[in-house]
């Protein structure tokens, strides 16, 4: 019963699931472009540039989230070795995560002034 179960439902699902977009309009028949997120971005560097500066724009926030919880942990530790301990990584992490967010700007803005300095 089982076998047969997947035999005839298989190919119905693989069906359905290749026209998923179409029945939710995702994508039009016939469009080449589709619906682009990200705008009109023609190069992988102004798309690699578009979701690094939606990554900042959302990151920063959070990194300032992050030092504030980390300071409230400082406060809530009361002296306690463990509890210092673990604000002073949670501020740690927060500011490694801060630099490879920043860096990672960096790198794309480098690789792309380079990129156009040699056309």
């Amino acid at each position: 019963m089982i076998k047969n179960f997947k035999k005839n439902i298989a190919p119905l699902l693989l069906f359905c699931i290749t026209l998923f977009p179409y029945f939710t309009f995702a994508t039009v028949p016939g469009d080449t472009v589709g619906l682009n997120p990200m705008g009109s971005t023609k190069t992988l560097m102004e798309l690699v540039t578009k979701v690094l500066d939606v990554l900042i724009k959302i990151g920063i926030p959070l990194a300032g989230l992050a030092i504030a919880w980390a300071g409230w942990m400082f406060v809530s530790a009361n002296g306690k070795e463990g509890d210092v301990k673990k604000a002073k990584d949670a501020l740690q992490w927060t500011m490694v995560g801060i630099g490879v967010l920043l860096g990672a700007s960096a790198i794309v803005n480098v690789i792309d002034n380079t990129i156009k300095g040699l056309k």
